[in-house]
């Protein structure tokens, strides 16, 4: 085998291990990014809850009790 032909092989061979390996590296970093994404959205739509929650719960109780209700959800969705 000549030593261009082996240049040619070695070249090859080393494309395909490093753009399999580029590509992972890029497919693991927007997986972390879009992860910071979601959490940042869910304490929100979470406390949304609460507040929809203790307009059901006025309808049909005193507001003592709704507030009550209310502040432990508040408190739990801020902690998400």
């Amino acid at each position: 085998m000549s030593l261009s032909l082996m240049r040619a092989a070695a070249s090859k061979h080393r494309q395909e291990v490093i753009t399999p390996t580029i590509m992972i590296i890029v497919l693991v970093l927007l997986g972390l990014g879009s992860t910071g994404t979601a959490a940042r959205a869910a304490p929100a739509d979470a406390c949304k809850q609460c507040r929809d929650q203790q307009r059901a719960c006025m309808s049909n109780y005193a507001g003592p009790t709704c507030k009550t209700e209310y502040d432990r959800c508040m408190k739990s969705c801020r902690r998400k």
